[in-house]
């Protein structure tokens, strides 16, 4: 994968919105390491919990209108460039959803795998 440098993923981190069944569920604040651009924990970068605006959420959730076909959950990685998130990533088979930071969430996603059990 090949992806522009956004000037302010270095300065202000990249943000990872997770949406499970269709409704997001919590969302992520990587950043990278002091000098470095890459946000992944092994070249330094950190990851904590983070708390949107909402208007971020509502256009991450623009960029998932387009997939025409059913998913189960989704990953949008986006940049703030203007005010707006920049998509860097669309991830819908991404292994890790960041449970650890939003134990709830692992409740939310049993729930879309199992929803009239749990009724």
């Amino acid at each position: 994968m090949v992806q522009p440098l956004v000037e302010s993923l270095v300065r202000d981190g990249e943000w990872s919105f997770v949406f499970l069944g269709g409704e997001f569920s919590h969302a992520v604040l990587k950043r990278p390491a002091p000098g470095d651009f890459r946000v992944q924990s092994i070249h330094g970068g950190t990851v904590s919990r983070g708390n949107p605006r909402q208007e971020w959420v509502s256009q991450a959730r623009a960029v998932l209108d387009s997939v025409t076909e059913p998913w189960l959950y989704a990953w949008v990685d986006g940049c703030i460039v203007d005010g707006r998130v920049v998509l860097m990533e669309l991830e819908m088979l991404e292994p890790d959803l960041f449970f650890n930071l939003a134990p709830e969430a692992a409740v939310r996603f049993a729930d879309c795998l199992e929803p009239e059990s749990r009724a």
